[in-house]
């Protein structure tokens, strides 16, 4: 997806519930929470609900900045995920 065309879907829904279906065919559930700051490519960040919840629940994240010297740290967080922006084919907002 063009960020032109994701910023416009997204304006005014903070916190609201949706489906993100990616140019594989799969689909993402959750609540919009925002963007990833200041990594390479750009993300859409939500909190994973539904089939998306059930599916990272016991998955662990890398920690971008971790202060772990000699490795990297992963941490369960709230089941907050980020898809790629440019990996999405369309997103859905619920009314």
């Amino acid at each position: 997806m063009h960020l032109d065309e994701y910023f416009q879907l997204t304006k005014g829904k903070k916190n609201k519930p949706c489906t993100i279906t990616l140019k594989d065919g799969s689909t993402e559930e959750g609540t919009y929470l925002g963007e990833t700051p200041g990594l390479e490519e750009l993300g859409m960040v939500i909190r994973a609900t539904g089939k998306s919840r059930e599916k990272y629940e016991n998955v662990g994240v890398s920690d971008p900045n971790p202060d772990f010297t000699s490795g990297d740290t992963l941490e369960i967080k709230e089941n907050t995920i980020s898809v790629r922006i440019s990996a999405i084919e369309s997103i859905e907002f619920a009314d």
